[in-house]
């Protein structure tokens, strides 16, 4: 799976299971944490939108693709997804 069809099923996700309004997820705000402006998702968010991705893409993601602010903006939990599986 390419890159822009990964940042389009986190969009769908974003918008339909976590209400995030469309006029938020326009591509200026990709790298803006989830947790600050303009997002404003709690930890709690964080985590079932983790297990909603995994259930999307068949995977399960690695505890250190989780330091550093690894899954805290759209495009670093692209980044995440699309590694190479181990």
């Amino acid at each position: 799976m390419n890159n822009t069809e990964i940042q389009n099923t986190i969009l769908r996700i974003l918008s339909e299971k976590f209400r995030v309004d469309e006029a938020i997820l326009v591509s200026s705000n990709w790298d803006a944490p989830l947790t600050g402006s303009p997002f404003r998702l709690k930890g709690a968010d964080l985590v079932y939108l983790l297990f909603e991705l995994e259930g999307a893409f068949g995977l399960r993601v690695e505890s250190s693709d989780l330091m550093n602010y690894g899954f805290n903006s759209i495009n670093r939990i692209a980044e995440v997804l699309g590694k190479p599986i181990k």
